[in-house]
């Protein structure tokens, strides 16, 4: 990021790495920023920049409720299952884009119905 984001580094309470690196994707890691302003603005420019360390390209997501995740999981497989895109976004908002338009929906139930009705049976 440039001094147009930052005109110095953003300051961390911590960060840390996840899990281990498989191979095909890096290492995940948590980054907690100390103000929230400073997440947002690396949230925002990272949806139109890409970021790359070592020739690895960074993406950066929000950090999302497991609750959140555990509702949309089974909508998640449908779509995922029929290889229509989707994003799960905070908060708690399901994001489909079948062909190329986008819905949104804030309950797993709307989401199920759309998928039901035009998704399924196409």
């Amino acid at each position: 990021m440039g001094p147009d984001v930052f005109p110095s580094p953003p300051e961390l309470e911590r960060a840390h790495c996840t899990g281990l690196a498989t191979g095909k994707f890096p290492r995940p890691f948590i980054t907690s920023f100390h103000r929230y302003r400073d997440k947002e603005a690396v949230l925002r420019w990272s949806r139109h920049n890409q970021m790359k360390f070592e020739g690895n390209v960074l993406r950066v997501h929000p950090d999302l409720s497991a609750a959140l995740g555990k509702e949309f999981k089974p909508i998640k497989a449908l779509l995922y299952t029929k290889g229509v895109q989707f994003h799960l976004l905070n908060p708690a908002q399901l994001k489909i884009v079948p062909n190329g338009e986008s819905r949104m929906f804030s309950s797993s139930e709307d989401a199920t119905v759309y998928y039901k009705q035009y998704i399924a049976s196409g």
